[in-house]
């Protein structure tokens, strides 16, 4: 276990050592952990990650057949999906599915702009 210090509030939080993002329990702010030295003593302070409404979903997934499948963070960090969970506390899977979802055709919003400007039969 290490201690991390919160960018934004100041929080100190115990996480795995291995821990590369972690969502604050306080503010709800994502922490970016930076390179540190194992002897250090004192917490950890994270780096401010970029400020934009879906911090913490997923922005890509890397599936290979006979391996574990790892998803990306808006930050660009691989992790594992139960890193993920742990870390950021949203299932990455059940997300990313939901975002696919999102702009089929029957859904509320979706414009199929392939028939933009085309005139219907007359």
């Amino acid at each position: 276990m290490k201690k991390f210090k919160c960018h934004q509030c100041g929080a100190i939080k115990d996480l795995p050592a291995d821990t590369k993002e972690w969502g604050c329990n306080s503010c709800g702010s994502v922490n970016v952990v930076p390179q540190y030295s194992d002897t250090a003593d004192e917490a950890v302070t994270c780096l401010v990650p970029p400020k934009w409404a879906g911090w913490a979903k997923p922005a890509g997934v890397h599936e290979s057949p006979g391996e574990e499948t790892l998803y990306q963070t808006a930050q660009g960090t691989w992790l594992t999906e139960e890193q993920y969970i742990r870390d950021l506390g949203l299932k990455p899977s059940v997300v990313l599915e939901a975002m696919r979802k999102l702009g089929r055709e029957g859904k509320p919003g979706f414009f199929n702009t392939s028939t933009l400007g085309k005139k219907g039969p007359k």
